[in-house]
């Protein structure tokens, strides 16, 4: 027997039953020819003279309508009263309605809206042997009980050239037939393994095999140039740094490359990006700026605008020097009408820096290619030493908040985290690799973070259905 179920809440799949509406202990039962086909797109359409046809421009799933033949069949009038008053009282509010077919292993979950003017009339309509067709209106798409990734928890490293813990975290075999948010957990906890007072920077790239090309550019491999020498530093990604000593306040090229690195072109090097440098000062009070340019060469290269370094700290720190899109022109995207992707390059990157007062060196450590146009978020952490939460389900779109190690309090802190950037909150695809990237200290002020600190990060999601039966 399928199993119909109002319940408390959906962290398993036994979760606390508030009434089940398919049992002889409260005399409901569901009959043959429910339905619960999902509902269709809501889509906007553009079109003119200029084309045939019209484009979509936007499509998002329509809200669900769960129809479920219903029947009393109480053991006495009581027992069928207090249950279809029960019953009246869950349609009042937003609930959860579980639902296993028979024989399944898993149940899904579906969200349903309150509609009190309903409730009353279900309530009027329901007696002793009487049959309703019972219809609840319900978010787009089921959950399946919440799942901790597959890897969780992860410890990244700081250090971007550290494998496959550097600077990322790769997230497969996700459960669902939809897309579905992150629920990201810090549970570490320190100035040197926590977040607090941390600005946290999370994006995502959810296409292709994200393992095809590498975010990093390391300044010892890139071309050198004005002034710049490679000098080894254990504290630097990679053992090693340029070391920019200026004979002049000029501001001029000191490294070039392309991107990716290796000057080869990939499909999943397509986007985007917010470019971080990791910088130090050898002189913290000196004054001194930075810029990223890029194109074709340095001939005539697009400028980003040039950053001045924070003042009185000598680091290392990340800078960010702004967006540029890869390619940097004109890019059609695929071959034609055939839908195969094309590969696209950054045939050049140059690093420009300049010393406009004092004495001292800069070291140049890397370049990281933040990815900028998908989900992404900046953080900015309070300085209480808890356990702290990205939240990508929250009816908000998304939310960032402290709480206990249980998750079953949020916690007040002095001043609250606070979301200071980006545009969406990560998001997982079933059937694709979704790499994570963070980037756990941003913050514009110049905060040194060492390469040999670490994050500890737990990783769950709830699975989302827009077709449940394929649980």
């Amino acid at each position: 027997m399928a199993t119909w179920q109002f319940v408390a809440d959906m962290v398993t799949a036994t979760p606390t039953v508030l009434l089940d509406i398919n049992s002889a202990s409260t005399g409901l039962w569901v009959g043959d020819g429910y339905n619960l086909s999902p509902t269709g797109f809501d889509k906007g359409r553009v079109g003119n003279s200029m084309r045939h046809g019209q484009r979509i421009v936007r499509s998002s799933a329509q809200n669900q309508i769960l129809n479920i033949p219903l029947q009393v069949n109480a053991t006495t009038n009581q027992t069928a009263s207090t249950t279809i008053q029960t019953l009246g009282m869950l349609l009042r509010v937003d609930g959860i309605l579980k639902y296993q077919a028979s024989g399944a292993t898993n149940p899904v979950f579906f969200r349903t809206f309150a509609d009190p003017e309903y409730a009353i009339e279900v309530t009027k309509t329901l007696v002793q042997n009487a049959k309703l067709n019972l219809q609840i209106e319900c978010e787009p798409f089921a959950y399946s009980p919440r799942v901790e990734v597959t890897g969780s928890p992860f410890t990244l490293s700081n250090d971007p050239a550290a494998g496959s813990n550097g600077m990322f975290i790769d997230i497969a075999s996700v459960v669902g037939d939809v897309e579905t948010p992150l629920f990201l957990i810090a549970t570490s906890t320190g100035a040197t393994n926590g977040l607090l007072s941390k600005w946290t920077h999370v994006a995502t790239r959810r296409r292709g095999t994200p393992s095809s090309y590498s975010n990093v550019v390391q300044g010892e491999a890139m071309t050198l140039g004005t002034n710049a020498v490679v000098t080894a530093d254990a504290a630097m990604s990679g053992g090693s740094k340029l070391r920019i000593t200026p004979g002049t306040a000029t501001h001029v090229i000191r490294a070039n490359d392309t991107f990716p690195a290796n000057g080869t072109s990939t499909i999943e090097a397509r986007g985007e990006y917010i470019v971080y440098a990791r910088l130090a000062k050898t002189v913290a009070g000196d004054t001194w700026t930075a810029q990223l340019k890029y194109g074709v060469d340095s001939t005539a290269p697009v400028a980003n605008d040039t950053v001045t370094l924070p003042a009185a700290v000598a680091g290392p720190f990340w800078v960010n020097l702004g967006k540029i899109p890869v390619p940097p022109w004109s890019d059609p995207a695929n071959h034609g009408f055939s839908g195969i992707p094309l590969k696209v390059l950054m045939p050049w990157v140059g690093f420009y820096a300049g010393r406009t007062a004092g004495s001292g060196s800069l070291d140049f450590d890397c370049l990281y290619f933040m990815p900028a146009d998908e989900s992404t978020v900046i953080t900015k952490w309070p300085a209480t030493d808890t356990t702290y939460v990205l939240d990508g389900t929250s009816a908000e779109g998304g939310s960032v908040y402290a709480a206990t190690t249980a998750l079953d309090e949020v916690i007040t802190t002095a001043s609250p985290a606070q979301i200071v950037g980006g545009g969406g909150f990560p998001e997982l695809i079933p059937g694709q690799t979704n790499r994570v990237h963070v980037i756990r200290q941003v913050d514009p002020a110049g905060t040194t973070d060492g390469i040999t600190n670490t994050t500890t990060l737990r990783a769950y999601y709830w699975p989302r259905w827009r077709e449940p039966f394929r649980t």
